[in-house]
């Protein structure tokens, strides 16, 4: 998906340089307790998550991981 530019956010793709923002969100418990995944327990986790999860996403017509800058 090319990036998505307003005058309040970027809407992009996530990068492995976003590791450490995301995993301050995957590690909350109540960020994650509705989500299908649980929380980050690590910096590995999150890294993991990304490669496994959600770049893989991105190969398909359609992706729903999207990193939001304010």
């Amino acid at each position: 998906m090319a990036s998505i530019i307003t005058e309040r956010f970027l809407l992009r793709n996530f990068t492995i340089d976003d590791v450490a923002d995301l995993h301050e969100i995957l590690k909350d418990p109540m960020v994650n307790e509705f989500l299908p995944w649980l929380p980050s327990k690590s910096i590995m986790d999150t890294k993991r998550f990304l490669t496994e999860r959600v770049f893989p996403e991105y190969e398909k017509a359609i992706s729903y991981f999207y990193a939001i800058e304010a």
